[in-house]
């Protein structure tokens, strides 16, 4: 026949060809592998409390709304002025750590009344729940805000968990000196 097949020519077409098999076997491992080793990292980088002040991580939450800067933090404590049950009232607000709030809440009826008050602020959703911590019969019940979007006015309702009446709340934000410089 004339044709001649060389032993190593073959040998070397063969391993080529499970050189390529072996490659295409391994990709389809290591790409999954490293693929799942990026998201659990950032997932990881994300939600673990050691990372909650790197930079990155904190301009991503808070572009994303999940949080809030340490500017407005800092702004969020402090006096806002408004009406509660279409009386004169003041909500002062000592507080903000994590999103724990405690503060107090005075309003004008023929006495003052004050009470302390404690709630959760929900940054995603720029909402305040909050109760009355005094068990006194006055002002005893359910607070719920929301901060409007330039986080300087509290909108919300009471229930009064002794008569279940509903009162309308508004309060706005009273800018400090620090907060005009």
């Amino acid at each position: 026949d004339g044709n001649f097949e060389s032993s190593t020519e073959g040998a070397l077409t063969g391993f080529y060809d499970d050189l390529a098999r072996s490659r295409k076997k391994l990709l389809s491992w290591i790409i999954p592998g490293i693929l799942t080793f990026v998201l659990l990292s950032t997932a990881f980088f994300l939600l673990h409390p050691q990372f909650y002040d790197v930079p990155l991580r904190k301009n991503l939450f808070v572009k994303a709304g999940f949080i809030m800067s340490d500017e407005q933090i800092t702004n969020f404590p402090g006096i806002w002025e408004g009406i509660f049950d279409e009386r004169a009232a003041v909500l002062t607000i000592d507080s903000l750590v994590g999103d724990s709030v405690h503060g107090s809440l005075s309003v004008k009826y023929k006495k003052s009344v004050t009470e302390s008050i404690k709630g959760v602020f929900d940054f995603k959703e720029r909402t305040l729940n909050f109760t009355d911590v005094d068990k006194n019969k006055k002002l005893d019940g359910s607070y719920k805000a929301e901060l409007t979007e330039n986080l300087d006015t509290l909108r919300g309702n009471f229930r009064d968990q002794n008569s279940s009446q509903r009162v309308k709340f508004e309060f706005v934000k009273q800018l400090t000196e620090s907060d005009n410089n």
